[in-house]
């Protein structure tokens, strides 16, 4: 079963591609849409962790406004594990589509450059 398009749009999003421009980008294009059914496989498993730990970085961001915190425990570096574990499954899905990062989003949705 083929990639659908929201799948793709995220693909794009994760790997800093602009989707408004989405046939410039020909070599991601193809890659998403020749993948096998085994890579298919894959890939959506890492937008699904990729989704979860976003998801867990915007819980975690919930605990900012806390008045009193009594019972909860903070640790350094909670976030920035989380984060990356989100650049290491960017990677991993850049590799798998044979395409570089462009910009990856960002924890705050914009893009940010990555050595």
């Amino acid at each position: 079963m083929a990639l659908d398009n929201s799948q793709k749009a995220k693909i794009r999003r994760y790997l800093g591609y602009p989707d408004a421009s989405q046939l410039r980008y020909d070599r991601l294009e193809d890659a998403m849409s020749g993948l096998s059914a085994e890579g298919e496989v894959e890939v959506e498993a890492i937008l699904a962790s990729l989704a979860t730990l976003d998801a867990q970085r915007t819980s975690n961001l919930s605990y900012l406004n806390l008045k009193r915190a009594e019972e909860v425990e903070f640790y350094n570096g909670g976030t920035a594990l989380l984060m990356q574990e989100r650049a290491r499954l960017i990677d991993e899905l850049a590799s798998i589509l044979g395409v570089p990062v462009n910009f990856p989003a960002s924890a705050s949705g914009g893009a940010c450059l990555r050595g």
